[in-house]
């Protein structure tokens, strides 16, 4: 699919909130935020496997900010099912960026997952990028760097998020790696958990 032919599918698209489904199936899954990035928007029929589905659209960007393509997440039964996205163009390396780039960008998160992201970006104060599966894996320069993986069991993403910080040390960065506390949780996880015990605690 070509660039211009995914112009014509954002149009169909609607800004993510908190009030339509997409924006109510990322707070389902614990992502506590009121407020959603731009670049995230809400395509209430998206053909996937043949079958018409609500989901969440996520632009890519490359190392410039340019729209290089956009990646669709379908939504399972209500609920965000961040599985391999339905590709939307073709483009080669890119990003979700889960904020609007400034001038200049002193600081950087970098996750693996659209939930992680959210839920990193959220939680830490730092603009998040996200990882296109199957792309190269890239920041833009800039001088700290914050690495959201994982906890795994068999330690690969753990192993995925130190060979990146390596790489950016060796260019000069400084990156900082922060992995949830629990063995195979993510940030999402952390997210979701933080939800339910603020929910406890007010029932209490």
């Amino acid at each position: 699919m070509t660039i211009e032919q995914t112009r014509e599918i954002y149009k169909e698209t609607a800004p993510l909130t908190t009030d339509n489904l997409g924006g109510r199936a990322l707070k389902a899954a614990g992502l506590c935020i009121n407020s959603f990035p731009d670049d995230l928007r809400f395509h209430p029929k998206w053909i996937f496997n043949g079958l018409s589905h609500p989901a969440i659209a996520a632009l890519v960007r490359d190392i410039d900010g340019e729209v290089v393509g956009m990646d669709m997440f379908a939504l399972e039964g209500g609920g965000f099912a961040d599985v391999e996205p339905s590709c939307a163009a073709e483009y080669s390396g890119g990003n979700y960026w889960l904020f609007t780039k400034p001038a200049v960008i002193s600081a950087i998160g970098y996750a693996w997952s659209l939930a992680d992201g959210l839920a990193a970006q959220d939680m830490f104060g730092v603009p998040v990028m996200v990882a296109v599966p199957g792309q190269e894996v890239w920041t833009p320069p800039c001088p700290d760097v914050y690495l959201f993986p994982e906890n795994s069991e068999d330690f690969s993403a753990q192993a995925t998020g130190y060979q990146l910080a390596n790489d950016i040390a060796v260019q000069g960065g400084k990156p900082v790696v922060h992995i949830p506390f629990n063995i195979g949780s993510s940030w999402g996880d952390v997210a979701m958990e933080m939800m339910l015990s603020n929910l406890e605690l007010k029932a209490g």
